[in-house]
């Protein structure tokens, strides 16, 4: 991480971090279209559908939404954003 904040620093750019930055953005940007889909499935529920299905698009929206944030927290932390 100090690695990471003295490129910051100097204005310089790492190869390597700019390509973890665009996978960690990447995997956040696909764990929330997940995320999306949970909830869009969740608000579609029918009356047919059963409690534990609907508890499960839920947990499954609240799960992927709770890993986006981690994975834009690392990704704060790699650009400097965020303190370590």
């Amino acid at each position: 991480m100090e690695e990471v904040q003295e490129s910051v620093a100097r204005g310089a750019l790492n190869p390597d971090l700019t390509l973890a930055s665009k996978c960690l953005l990447l995997a956040a940007t696909s764990i929330c279209n997940d995320a999306a889909r949970s909830f869009e499935r969740y608000l579609q529920a029918d009356e047919a559908r059963e409690p534990e299905d609907l508890q499960y698009e839920a947990d499954c929206t609240r799960t992927g939404l709770d890993q986006d944030r981690r994975v834009l927290d690392i990704l704060a932390e790699l650009e400097g954003l965020k303190d370590a």
